[in-house]
């Protein structure tokens, strides 16, 4: 809620208003929960601990202010882009428009098995964050031809955060982790024609991150 409407004019009074009665519900309905002491998690110091609001702890963890939202100057945001005109659908339509619905449902009820929630969440955050295409190429993603790729690896610390993750082809995928010669040549062989210039900057970007060798083309 607070990050859908940060770019709303004068928010913060708005939630203020909705703060005093999620508040007394609190109050009201946790009391024999509540508590004055407790501690703080890392996210609550990182997207709170600006604000000195009245604290309240549930089972010894302090919960998020509901009123602890700022307004965000929206950069280049398009007014044109609305559900209401035709123009605006319009361009809202040409910007999803390699988003697959059957794709993301895919991904939605077929989450990768071993990984954590964030990297299943994230992973299809990135699907329409990248337009439903690849992260290199720039081409359509298919069903049984979606690898989630880290661009630092965990071994080298990287997370399963939205910026640490992209999606790619699979081909692809085995590119930017391969060391072998033949193995490199196969796969270069296989993608070639999807990748321009451009994509293969992209592409050796990674490699590098990974602790792999560019690719040079003779």
């Amino acid at each position: 809620m607070q990050n859908y409407y940060s770019m709303a004019t004068m928010v913060s009074h708005d939630f203020r208003d909705i703060a005093f009665l999620v508040n007394k519900n609190i109050e009201n309905r946790l009391s024999s929960d509540l508590s004055e002491k407790g501690i703080e998690s890392r996210a609550f110091k990182k997207f709170y601990g600006k604000y000195n609001y009245k604290p309240y702890y549930v089972a010894g963890i302090r919960i998020f202010p509901i009123t602890g939202v700022t307004f965000n100057i929206p950069m280049h945001f398009s007014q044109r882009i609305c559900d209401y005109t035709k123009e605006g659908r319009e361009k809202i339509h040409k910007k999803l428009k390699s988003v697959s619905p059957v794709v993301q449902k895919y991904l939605v009820e077929n989450p990768v098995r071993g990984e954590t929630t964030k990297y299943n969440d994230n992973r299809i955050a990135r699907y329409s964050g990248q337009n439903g295409c690849c992260f290199i190429t720039r081409f359509p993603l298919f069903i049984g031809d979606i690898e989630c790729h880290h661009k630092k690896p965990r071994k080298l610390g990287g997370k399963d955060t939205y910026r640490n993750l992209c999606l790619v082809k699979k081909d692809i995928h085995k590119l930017i982790h391969a060391t072998k010669e033949e193995t490199i040549k196969l796969y270069y062989d296989k993608v070639k024609g999807i990748l321009d210039e451009d994509a293969l900057s992209k592409l050796n970007k990674l490699r590098a991150k990974a602790g792999n060798d560019c690719i040079e083309l003779t």
